[in-house]
């Protein structure tokens, strides 16, 4: 769940804000915080609590902070971020330009939007001035830049500016052409009123139902759907006329197929997987088409349903494997054997995140099943299967416990180990999948926008069959008294 900070400047409307919190009783909202902006020192520290929190986070923002008879000092730190943000939105035809007053004594200013259009060369101005400025100003401030971390920024205001909305979008564009694209900046209806239980109700709904338009849910693991979002993203970013060379071989002349840009590939793996730099830039064409490569229809087609899975013929570093195995469990992993070995299905993305599933159940049930001061062991075979081997915490109750589970559920196949049309959340089923090479429970969303979002929303539909597995098992499995054995 995404944390929940409200900043303002009246501390009764802290009070009115958990008092709505308590009668919704919804766990969406259990992380609230209330930043209050009503001194320069509390902006100030609101403005390094922001900077450092790049979690996921809504942040019901309002305008006006300063009493202009006392606040001198606020003024000024207001004045800097506005010049700051700015410099750090302007570029190419859009201007945004901070003017403060030029008498001495004010505390007052004008935030300019110039935009000026290609075709026509008409100049537009936007603008927003006084105290609606003081809330504007910790935009520039707000963390998870870096790591693209959904924020949802709700303007709270009883009558906010005409020119407000275009210049949040500008600043929002600005942002997501630096790479923060899971960045929103909206207004709520005017006239909600956060000292009014109601209003402050009204907001807090009006907040979880636009953050789950904008931020649907993929996967109920964060991991996965991290995952799942981050290879959706890659094929939105790509032209649409080139979207057909996404996750294939390719062939001379084209711009994004796995042979013509490697580059755009290792960063697909380091955003899906959450390598580093060094590993994913390590990673060569083979390992990238180990991952990531599909066929293609005759027509040019994505065809990434079961006909796009084969037996993982194409090498790939055991390096590189054990190096993504250690990312997604969180344990050490001990590598033997060969330098590459192949993976039990091709592509081998649904096959890692699988795994990344079965990692995130054995640490959700019993207290942590793993055992994290024993390494993961891996094999890569010269001949034979190759291995993964599981450790299991070394206590008594744990002693051949996910064996009997599976023996038990493979009585009452496939009722128990296998349940449709989702996973139930139990460790036996997450295995299975792994079997399998599939993730179950995954939710799309369909966009019924213009022809070319639906286009679109086709295309990723079409992609996340292939996490619908091969239709077969890729995988075996065998137990020991504390392990877990998956071999191919």
């Amino acid at each position: 769940m995404p944390k929940i900070y409200q900043v303002d400047d009246a501390l009764g409307r802290e009070l009115t804000m958990k008092n709505a919190i308590e009668e919704l009783n919804d766990g969406f909202f259990g992380d609230y915080s209330f930043l209050c902006c009503k001194s320069e020192k509390e902006y100030t520290l609101a403005t390094l609590k922001l900077q450092k929190d790049s979690s996921e986070k809504i942040i019901l923002l309002d305008l006006g902070f300063r009493d202009l008879t006392l606040h001198e000092k606020m003024w000024d730190t207001v004045t800097k971020n506005l010049t700051s943000l700015g410099k750090d939105i302007s570029s190419g035809h859009v201007t945004l330009t901070f003017l403060p007053d030029d008498r001495k004594s004010s505390q007052t200013a004008c935030l300019h939007l110039s935009s000026s259009n290609v075709d026509n060369g008409c100049v537009e101005v936007r603008t927003v001035s006084d105290s609606r400025l003081d809330g504007i100003s910790l935009l520039g401030s707000i963390g998870g830049k870096l790591a693209n971390s959904r924020t949802l920024v709700i303007i709270v205001s009883q009558l906010s500016p005409r020119d407000l909305t275009p210049i949040l979008l500008a600043i929002q564009t600005s942002f997501a052409e630096k790479g923060w694209t899971n960045l929103r900046l909206e207004k709520d209806v005017d006239g909600l009123d956060p000292q009014r239980l109601d209003d402050a109700k009204a907001l807090l709904s009006n907040a979880k139902t636009r953050w789950k338009i904008l931020f649907p849910r993929l996967h109920p693991e964060p991991l996965t759907e991290s995952l799942l979002g981050s290879w959706l993203e890659a094929y939105e970013g790509i032209p649409e006329a080139s979207r057909k060379e996404f996750c294939i071989h390719g062939q001379g002349g084209e711009l994004f197929t796995i042979q013509a840009n490697p580059g755009f590939y290792q960063s697909l793996l380091q955003d899906a997987l959450g390598l580093d730099v060094e590993t994913c830039k390590a990673a060569v064409d083979q390992d990238l088409k180990a991952v990531f490569q599909m066929e293609s229809h005759a027509s040019g087609f994505l065809d990434s349903g079961s006909h796009a899975m084969g037996n993982g013929g194409k090498p790939i570093s055991s390096v590189l494997v054990m190096s993504i195995i250690q990312k997604l469990s969180g344990n050490k992993v001990e590598y033997s054997g060969a330098d590459q070995m192949c993976l039990p299905c091709q592509p081998g993305l649904p096959f890692f995140a699988a795994l990344m599933v079965l990692f995130a159940r054995m640490q959700g049930q019993d207290h942590g099943m793993m055992n994290r001061t024993t390494s993961i062991s891996l094999h890569g075979a010269t001949s034979g299967p190759n291995r993964i081997s599981i450790p299991l915490r070394r206590r008594e109750e744990f002693k051949w416990k996910i064996a009997k589970r599976w023996n038990a559920k493979i009585e009452d196949f496939p009722a128990q180990i296998a349940p449709e049309p989702s996973n139930k959340g139990g460790v036996c089923p997450a295995l299975w999948d792994v079997l399998n090479a599939r993730v179950r429970g995954i939710k799309f969303k369909e966009d019924s926008g213009n022809q070319e979002k639906r286009q679109l929303t086709e295309g990723k539909k079409q992609l996340l069959k292939v996490f619908d597995g091969p239709g077969r098992v890729v995988a075996g499995i065998s137990f020991g008294p504390y392990c877990i054995n998956i071999h191919w």
